[in-house]
């Protein structure tokens, strides 16, 4: 028997190492984006806290003019952190995009290559059996071959016209 190569092994090893550096990647992108995603969350969370604290010093009257100045600047730059923090969770969502159908690209090549080797397998299992077919053919018929004469069979073809039961062409009948 031999033993099975496929000539694109190397090929399709390289191909599934680049796969999963493309999927290392997207997952690297993706914890991005979570982390911008918290941010966001965050700056919201904070931006809504200090405008109830406001609120809140507000309606007690403890608040003086220039305490009012320095929460609305609080809030200004507590919304400024929110619009980065929106921003860069867009970018994060489009770069995990990206190297999700980077990492997509590289999986459907080493699909392709999986298939073909599939085939190729299936194709050298499929010529082991005929080998082995063959092989227990030959082994069958040179058994046969040499008892042949006991049998009615001779390798000259000296068996071949006995009367063949249920045989249309033939008008004797076997009892």
């Amino acid at each position: 028997m031999r033993r099975f190569r496929f000539r694109l092994e190397r090929v399709l090893g390289a191909r599934r190492t680049q796969e999963e550096a493309a999927r290392r990647r997207w997952q690297m992108a993706l914890a991005a984006l979570h982390r911008a995603r918290e941010r966001v969350g965050l700056a919201r969370e904070a931006i809504s806290t200090a405008r109830v604290e406001i609120a809140r010093l507000l309606g007690a009257g403890r608040l003086r003019p220039g305490e009012i100045l320095v929460g609305q600047r609080a809030e200004e730059a507590l919304s400024n952190e929110l619009a980065r923090a929106l921003v860069g969770r867009e970018e994060r969502r489009a770069a995990a995009r990206e190297r999700r159908d980077a990492w997509s690209q590289e999986r459907r090549r080493v699909e392709g290559l999986e298939r073909l080797r599939e085939r190729h397998l299936e194709r050298h299992r499929r010529q082991e059996r005929r080998d082995d077919s063959r092989g227990r053919d030959e082994i069958v018929l040179a058994r046969f071959g040499r008892a042949g004469p006991r049998f009615g069979f001779s390798p000259s073809g000296g068996g071949a016209d006995l009367p063949i039961r249920g045989d249309s062409g033939d008008s004797r009948r076997m009892p």
